[in-house]
């Protein structure tokens, strides 16, 4: 299986979580700068600023059950016992939309269901990393088995004015 981890941009923090849901998988903070604040703001504010990861995953057509059941108990598991949780999604990849009546005649391409978006942001860093705890085991072990790839991309919200 394919594991493409894009967790150095964003910071140390990111590493020190994407280490703990890969397994280290080669990160290291001592390797990279800080997490850069928002201007203005002390250093010490971007461990307290969410912490939002997305995952593109591809899952096994034969496993696509066993991966939607685990993510309902890791949901579950979130609700009920991590502190800091703002969203915990999981997302199929829509099916392409027909360009024009060319494409309508043809029959639109669709993204296979097994294409999904997993989307979790957190309060901030320290929870984020109390949820990796325990759900890191759970991705490197039964995730790694159910899907073919996984890429993690951690995002930084962009104010837009």
């Amino acid at each position: 299986m394919r594991i493409s981890a894009s967790i150095r941009a964003a910071g140390c923090g990111a590493l020190l979580v994407g280490s703990l849901l890969l397994g280290g998988a080669g990160l290291s903070c001592a390797q990279d700068a800080p997490a850069a604040a928002p201007a203005g703001a002390p250093a010490s504010a971007a461990a307290h600023r969410p912490f939002i990861l997305m995952v593109e995953l591809t899952v096994k057509p034969d496993r696509e059950q066993d991966f939607l059941k685990l993510l309902q108990q890791m949901k579950q598991r979130v609700v009920h016992q991590d502190h800091g949780n703002l969203v915990y999604e999981l997302f199929a990849v829509a099916p392409a939309r027909p360009a024009g009546a060319a494409a309508a005649a043809q029959g639109a391409a669709s993204a296979p269901a097994h294409q999904y978006v997993f989307l979790e942001e957190w309060r901030d860093q320290a929870a984020a990393a109390a949820h990796g705890k325990w759900a890191g085991p759970i991705v490197r072990t039964s995730w790694r088995e159910m899907t073919e790839s996984m890429r993690l991309v951690p995002l930084d919200r962009v104010a837009l004015r």
